[in-house]
């Protein structure tokens, strides 16, 4: 389990596991496991207890120079207007800043938001850091923030002190 992707509850079931597996699992990132057999009473309750947890998480804001992004809104803004992504841009723009001043290769984007496992020779990534650029860099043709890493991927570099 990424500690760098977004988190997405998870609860394991196991014919039989053990006390060390178990731990194993849930150190990983498993919310919760569950051993079979276990009752549809048992599971529900499982998600349910997951699902109170997850709701009271504060919603986070992220945020570089004039450009910020409401993930939970799916908003994002610059210099208080707002600026329209398609979902698809928005994941891009949402990887990228989780990721942020860390070279990545094509293939932990594509696999990351696009759920590609063997990318091919795809442009579809090119395709979208250039929609990214165009619409929240100051200066889409010398980008600051959404860099090309020649030979590996792209990084999304902050400026701050």
């Amino acid at each position: 389990v990424s500690r760098c992707e977004p988190r997405i509850p998870m609860i394991l079931t196991s014919r039989r596991a053990g006390e060390l597996e178990t731990a194993l699992l849930l150190e990983l990132g498993a919310d919760d496991m569950i051993v079979q057999p276990y009752g549809t009473l048992e599971l529900v309750a499982g998600i349910r207890s997951i699902l109170r947890r997850i709701s009271t998480i504060p919603a986070e804001s992220l945020s570089f120079g004039e450009i910020q992004a409401d993930p939970e809104n799916q908003i994002v803004l610059r210099v208080g207007d707002r600026v329209r992504l398609t979902s698809m841009e928005f994941r891009l723009l949402l990887y990228l800043l989780r990721n942020r001043n860390r070279a990545l290769t094509r293939r932990q984007i594509l696999n990351s938001v696009w759920g590609c496992k063997e990318p091919g020779e795809t442009r579809t990534l090119e395709t979208f850091v250039k929609r990214l650029r165009q619409k929240l860099e100051a200066e889409p043709g010398k980008p600051r923030h959404f860099v090309t890493v020649h030979g590996v991927g792209y990084q999304f570099v902050t400026h701050d002190n």
